[in-house]
């Protein structure tokens, strides 16, 4: 099973050599990936990023001579920048941080990024981002930051005993990925800080975390001038479109899962040998969900599913403007004070609307929300532009969501297309003073995407 690489970790750990800050290549490298861990956080309490740091590591014989991975982790432990290559019997130490580090704060990511870039002269580059995420909904902190209350308004009464003193919420925030198994809510990159509590994932005196918001995740990585082939978001319900679009100038293609993965995430001697590197995009997709699909060089402990896909983040402009054509007109609001939301009934939802989860979003799928609501031919325009945008999907037929031990989801494998829409519904306005991250109709209307798919000229 996969996490008996765990009991080696520390041996890898303990004899890894130091290195210059700056090393110095021979030879043009083909691709170098940055693997960003960002588990100051309940993934980290629960030692994940031990577990995939020992993965790489065993993967590391497949990575040919021009081929580098950089393993940035930040934990407890003040964050350590590694460099593993061909060869390798542990990783090399690149830098050690003499104090902690925000690894949600953007600065952060947009730093290593430029560095990687002037110090790993390569054809292409790769980013792998590593933690919670929740999509392109805000985080809680700037949320409560926004509407300058306290961090725990409207948040449920197991997160309100566990904040009972709180601080004023300030600063960017936002998501990564999220533990399949916790309840906590989270956006891009959770970080708790110093002396936080990882468990819970909580800051210190039982605040709110920091997050990435996704507009400040894509300009962190603009403003780093890194061109990047690929980010792979190994984090939960990240395939999002209203994500991918923020996200189009950042890099060719985004690969993720629209719903909330097993917490052990990608197969990283796979991912290694058949995906991170690979020229065909797809292979990288097809790599992730075969170790769901039991067609790995291992087998996971569990059936929890996954599904899986990659965005050719350049195609995501025409996917917008096929959407506006077709929702204006057709589909618009009835009455502005009374909204006519859609029925969304045996549609696909990658989320559970939940209280345990502090009520985040169904995460309905694209493909099949729009057919269920578009006529025949508005479908057939739209469904080309998703069909070119989406060149990879993949998935179990059924995953688990949550909350409950058997709470599984089944995925209808004819209509799917692995990118989730969110689409507004009266109850994610109903239940705002209960959601950490507000009211999710009035967010959505200040994403990018909002209005350049039609859903701001439609009255929405």
């Amino acid at each position: 099973m996969k996490f008996i690489f765990l009991l080696l970790f520390p041996l890898l750990l303990w004899s890894c050599k130091d290195a210059p800050s700056a090393p110095v290549e021979e030879q043009r490298l083909s691709r170098t990936v940055l693997i960003y861990m960002a588990a100051q956080n309940s993934l980290g309490h629960s030692a994940y990023h031990r577990q995939d740091s020992t993965e790489i590591m065993f993967g590391a014989r497949h990575l040919r001579e021009n081929e580098r991975i950089l393993l940035f982790i930040d934990d407890e432990r003040p964050p350590r920048l590694y460099e593993v290559a061909r060869g390798y019997a542990a990783p090399r130490r690149l830098r050690v941080w003499q104090e902690d580090e925000n690894s949600a704060a953007p600065e952060t990511l947009s730093n290593l990024l430029s560095w990687m870039r002037d110090n790993y002269d390569s054809r292409e580059y790769g980013l792998v981002l590593w933690s919670h995420a929740t999509g392109w909904i805000p985080s809680g902190k700037s949320v409560a930051a926004e509407q300058k209350t306290r961090p725990h308004r409207g948040v449920s009464e197991n997160r309100r005993q566990a904040a009972s003193t709180t601080r004023e919420a300030s600063g960017d925030t936002g998501s990564i990925s999220e533990n399949k198994r916790s309840l906590s809510p989270k956006s891009f990159g959770v970080d708790v800080g110093k002396d936080g509590n990882m468990r819970r994932d909580l800051a210190v005196l039982g605040a709110l975390p920091d997050e990435i918001n996704i507009p400040q995740l894509a300009a962190a990585i603009r403003q780093s001038g890194t061109p990047l082939r690929y980010i792979l978001f190994d984090c939960c319900l990240m395939q999002c479109v209203e994500a991918a679009y923020d996200l189009r100038r950042c890099a060719d293609y985004i690969a993720a899962s629209p719903m909330a993965i097993p917490a052990e995430g990608g197969f990283y001697p796979d991912l290694i040998r058949n995906g991170l590197f690979a020229t065909d995009m797809a292979e990288l997709g097809k790599t992730y969900v075969d170790y769901y699909q039991f067609k790995g060089s291992q087998k996971p402990g569990h059936d929890m599913g996954i599904v899986f896909s990659i965005v050719r983040t350049d195609r995501l402009e025409a996917l917008a403007a096929a959407l506006a054509k077709v929702l204006p007109k057709a589909h618009s609001a009835a009455d502005p004070s009374l909204f006519d939301f859609w029925d969304m009934t045996d549609t696909q939802p990658y989320g559970t609307y939940d209280s345990r989860y502090f009520f985040r979003p169904h995460y309905y799928d694209m493909n099949d929300a729009l057919r269920r609501r578009l006529s025949p031919e508005e479908h057939a325009v739209v469904k080309s532009a998703i069909d070119a945008a989406v060149v990879f999907k993949g998935a179990t037929r059924r995953f688990w969501a949550g909350p409950g031990y058997w709470s599984y989801l089944n995925v209808d494998l004819d209509n799917y297309c692995g990118l989730s829409m969110f689409v507004p519904q009266a109850v994610y306005s109903n239940q705002a003073p209960h959601s950490i991250h507000g009211d999710l109709n009035a967010a959505f209307r200040k994403t990018a995407w909002y209005e350049a798919a039609g859903w701001k000229a439609a009255g929405w």
